[in-house]
């Protein structure tokens, strides 16, 4: 009688490793296939060598509804910008106090003239600067004092069409110095170096209603792939003679077959690249991985960018990459290879800044490490991946957003794993199966994932 959990459910009933014995494993299985739950049974069982597939599956179990063809769509689920960079510097008037900038499209479509915008330091930006303003606009500044202490405001006067400003490109006019009435100070231009936030939201009495505001809405897309791997026994086996200690030698050789196609799996979430192919006829679909999904600008040489890994590096480091992922973004995973995060425990031995996540080493059963850093909100979790080592990026981090408000990476399932009997030939008195399933990778926001390499 099997001693493995009746239905599939409470999670650390999945995880615990003696809550299985090896005489269950297969009806365990079963059970899960009954509740449509096989990948994620198989992915938490493999906890000795999984950890981005396993916290993935873990965390935000699979994805079927709606999941009807070979390739399926995503939106990319882009929250309306607030900040915005200055591509070119600005056209000025100092006689009527206005300024002429250049957005992107995109941005530019963000804005509309109800809008107030400060003009702020550019992030990772080493010329960064902005303006600032005495209290009646008579003086201005890119240097903070005690003179102008009040960062300059602007209103939005008019946006330009699209790709006025060439392919691409806005142009938006500002009124300078709002709301001083007859500010006196010069205009200083505005430049790369800094960038303009909305900080208010203005009305007029009576006044009509703007166009909507929507960032353009961006849609990534993915293949389904066919994925399986065979097992089976002998007619000499299967008649009596087995040597497997107390596993059945069926379920062996679905341990060994499971084993194999999970870890190959993990490997295709990194390096998976999102093709087509037509073979004799037949279609070969390949699911894109998150490697080639995180942007070439988001690849980040640690050692040319920051040097040696110091606690004041990795603290520059994780700041800045909060940063750049956005204020929305709660939690980043780095996935580490062996050699990186060796360098991260040596630098941070005993260190508080950097200590174990107990809930996520207890939830995940892997040694979790969570960076203190009081800069900014976002959680960084760090994860060993020894996937990563496999693949030789050893001395690599990849940090991927797994915030829960975004699930920026989801397996899809069109056909959910099962196990196929009854392959033998016929009259044939071994047996013959197979692990098979129809399975792809959801990918969303790829300018909130990062890779660090040459650390």
């Amino acid at each position: 009688m099997p001693s493995g959990p009746t239905s599939a459910g409470v999670e650390n009933q999945v995880i615990s490793p003696e809550f299985f014995s090896n005489r269950d494993y297969l009806e365990t299985m079963r059970v899960y296939q009954r509740n449509g739950e096989v990948f994620k049974f198989m992915s938490l069982y493999e906890k000795d060598s999984l950890s981005v597939l396993r916290v993935i599956s873990e965390k935000f179990g699979t994805v079927r509804e709606g999941i009807t063809d070979f390739e399926f769509k995503t939106r990319q689920d882009y929250e309306a910008p607030t900040r915005f960079n200055i591509e070119d510097t600005s056209v000025d008037d100092n006689t009527l106090k206005t300024s002429i900038v250049k957005m992107t499209n995109d941005n530019a479509a963000s804005i509309h003239t109800n809008h107030i915008l400060k003009v702020v330091p550019r992030q990772n930006d080493a010329s960064a600067e902005a303006i600032y303003t005495n209290n009646t606009g008579a003086t201005a500044s890119t240097t903070l004092s005690s003179s102008n202490y009040l960062g300059e405001t602007c209103r939005v006067i008019s946006i330009e069409p699209e790709n006025s400003a060439g392919t691409g490109y806005t142009f938006v006019k500002l009124r300078r110095y709002y709301p001083f009435d007859n500010p006196t100070a010069n205009v200083i231009p505005l430049t790369v170096h800094m960038q303009l936030l909305i900080v208010n939201n203005l009305r007029v009495e009576d006044g009509l209603p703007n166009p909507p505001v929507n960032k353009n809405i961006e849609i990534d897309w993915n293949y389904i792939q066919t994925s399986s791997e065979s097992f089976g026994v002998s007619s000499h086996v299967k008649s009596g003679i087995e040597t497997f200690g107390d596993m059945k030698p069926l379920e062996r050789g679905y341990l060994i077959a499971q084993n194999k196609l999970m870890k190959t799996i993990e490997y295709a979430i990194v390096e998976g690249r999102r093709s087509r192919k037509e073979i004799k006829g037949k279609r070969e679909y390949q699911t894109g991985g998150y490697l080639e999904f995180i942007p070439p600008q988001n690849y980040i040489d640690f050692g040319n960018t920051y040097g040696v890994i110091t606690p004041d590096s990795m603290r520059q480091a994780v700041s800045e990459i909060a940063d750049r992922a956005g204020s929305n973004v709660s939690e980043l995973w780095w996935f580490c290879g062996r050699e990186f995060l060796l360098k991260v425990d040596q630098a941070y031995e005993d260190k508080v800044q950097y200590t174990k996540a107990e809930s996520e080493s207890l939830k995940y059963e892997l040694k979790i490490k969570e960076f203190l850093d009081h800069s900014t909100n976002t959680r960084m979790l760090f994860v060993p991946a020894k996937v990563l080592d496999n693949l030789g990026y050893t001395n690599e981090a990849h940090i991927l957003n797994l915030s829960p408000k975004y699930k920026c990476f989801q397996i899809a399932e069109k056909e959910p794993f099962t196990e196929k009997i009854g392959l033998e030939a016929k009259g044939q008195y071994s047996e013959w199966r197979e692990i098979y399933g129809m399975w792809g990778l959801i990918r969303r926001l790829p300018e909130t994932h990062f890779r660090i390499y040459n650390a």
